[in-house]
């Protein structure tokens, strides 16, 4: 089994590059929710990366924000997600698996990772949402080796952060 693992690995890290994988935090899906028509002129294609603190955020928007219109773009975003999950059922697979959002531009993939908060970075703060998400993506950077991986924020502290970090971000498109 050993020998497997470490073969995946091999082949991981050796293989052709990936499609880009942009991770993006609650704000930039709540400015931008239409995921299908994201496009970046560096990338003809792409992954939208979502993590479980993304995700979370949003929940918590969804119930406890105090401005109505984040609550209800929350709640259509969490709707939406929801819909992916159906068509990635539909084919018999999953949305961590990876759903096509607009075909051969790009998908959609959930990423089930926690970030291992003693092995990352020793300045993150576990109890700040922004470093939680920032060494989420340097773990999705670990578990992807051979793509590109971008955190995407119109935060402009966390855009400080991530660059701290050496960790590249860019901001969402602008809405349609």
């Amino acid at each position: 089994m050993a020998v497997k693992s470490a073969i995946a690995l091999a082949d991981r890290l050796f293989a052709p590059s990936d499609r880009p994988l942009v991770v993006p935090d609650t704000n930039a899906l709540l400015f931008n929710p239409d995921l299908e028509k994201w496009r970046f002129s560096w990338a003809a294609e792409f992954v939208i990366a979502l993590v479980p603190s993304v995700l979370s955020e949003l929940d918590s928007h969804k119930i406890n924000h105090r401005v109505d219109a984040v609550r209800g773009k929350s709640e259509k975003l969490i709707r939406q997600i929801k819909e992916y999950r159906r068509r990635a059922a539909h084919v018999n697979s999953k949305l961590t698996a990876g759903v096509p959002l607009v075909t051969g531009v790009s998908e959609i993939l959930a990423i089930a990772i926690e970030p291992k908060m003693e092995l990352s970075l020793p300045w993150l703060d576990v109890t700040s949402k922004d470093d939680r998400l920032l060494a989420s993506v340097i773990e999705v950077m670990r578990i992807h080796p051979r793509s590109p991986v971008l955190l995407v924020t119109r935060d402009i502290n966390l855009q400080n952060k991530a660059e701290f970090a050496n960790v590249a971000f860019i901001e969402p498109p602008d809405p349609v």
